[in-house]
């Protein structure tokens, strides 16, 4: 009877952890401890929902109790992540390795063995003179926590060239008119959006070219489903072609792009600056320091306009990006990032004791929506 009962309050704790309840979850897998105390699954799971609340400390304890009940790979793994969010990146190693003498063949541990190897070899690297942090460290977010795997679309710079660094200007400055527009002079709003759409369609079409991605034959639109660049473009003339009103935060994640592009290009747009050249390099220094931060700003900006492409946009441009904003989750591991934050974010809103209870529950169905919608095939 007791077990049946803890099972009871294990379920319900699955169903909690599934609805982002991550404190309901921790106590109803509490009260499946105090009916089964030697269920080394109860103890995980804890440690799961420990880990979803960053209670990095509990999540450790619990999964090394799961440990010393019954040894398995993914008890090890919960530690290990924990210890990586805490940036114990020698102990989290040691854990993975733990985890692949139990299974060798799992390729998600050995997937993050050797992201989270590299990250160590650059910590010891002689050129870093400080620890890499979390604005510098390409697998690291900035609440310390893990970044999810890379998934092969992430955003990627042309190669430097002339008209690479020309679109590159180009963009920044027609991002920034737009921006300010936005908010200074919306009279010339349209007029500045219209302009950054076309300069977005030159630049990523150049990309494009220059990478060899322009495509001939079947097999190179496979690759392009996961580009960065063929995506903006598609996107890009979309809206076009649509009239879409301006989007203010798509104006604000290809500004943050382009800010990355802009360090890619560094020695032409020095050459081409002249005697202001001291006064652009800090800023393009500064860029290049903080790629991963902007990247996952950018993206953040990105699963914004989610929202905002919804309420402004129409029914056809709304259906386009959310087909882009499904691509860009399942091929870049920043927007993954970005939407599981977003997430917690507002869950943490909308389950506030003022909120009313409606809120929450068709809050977690729009983002269990867009999760599904994430799954299916690109």
């Amino acid at each position: 009877m007791s077990n049946s009962i803890a099972e009871e309050f294990k379920l319900n704790g699955n169903k909690a952890f599934a609805e982002k309840r991550f404190e309901d979850a921790v106590l109803l897998y509490s009260q499946a401890i105090e009916h089964d105390p030697e269920n080394f699954i109860y103890y995980s799971n804890r440690a799961a929902a420990h880990q979803e609340l960053r209670n990095y400390d509990e999540a450790i304890r619990d999964a090394k109790k799961s440990i010393s009940i019954k040894d398995t790979v993914k008890a090890h793994v919960r530690v290990a992540t924990a210890l990586w969010a805490q940036r114990k990146l020698e102990e989290a190693s040691a854990e993975y390795k733990l985890a692949l003498s139990l299974d060798s063949s799992n390729q998600g541990v050995k997937n993050s063995l050797k992201i989270l190897e590299e990250l160590l070899e650059a910590k010891r690297s002689s050129y870093r003179s400080t620890p890499p942090s979390a604005s510098t460290a390409p697998n690291v977010m900035m609440n310390g926590a893990p970044l999810p795997p890379p998934a092969g679309g992430e955003f990627t710079s042309a190669p430097p060239s002339d008209a690479g660094a020309a679109l590159a200007v180009i963009v920044l400055f027609v991002s920034l008119l737009f921006s300010l527009s936005c908010i200074l002079r919306p009279v010339l709003m349209n007029f500045f959006w219209h302009t950054l759409i076309c300069a977005l369609i030159v630049q990523h079409g150049v990309n494009l070219y220059s990478r060899g991605l322009i495509p001939h034959k079947m097999d190179d639109l496979q690759t392009w489903a996961r580009q960065f660049s063929s995506l903006m473009l598609l996107v890009s003339i979309t809206a076009l072609l649509l009239k879409v009103p301006p989007q203010l935060f798509f104006g604000s994640f290809s500004l943050i792009y382009d800010i990355v592009d802009l360090s890619n290009h560094k020695s032409r747009i020095l050459a081409w600056a002249g005697r202001f050249q001291n006064i652009i390099l800090p800023y393009i220094n500064s860029a290049e320091a903080n790629r991963y931060h902007l990247l996952l700003i950018a993206a953040s900006f990105e699963t914004m306009a989610v929202i905002s492409v919804m309420l402004t946009s129409g029914a056809l441009f709304t259906l386009a990006y959310i087909q882009y904003i499904k691509t860009r989750y399942v091929y870049d591991r920043y927007v993954q990032a970005a939407f599981s934050n977003m997430r917690l974010k507002i869950t943490t809103l909308t389950s506030a004791s003022f909120m009313p209870p409606i809120v929450n529950v068709y809050a977690q169905k729009f983002f269990d929506l867009l999760y599904m919608m994430s799954q299916q095939t690109v």
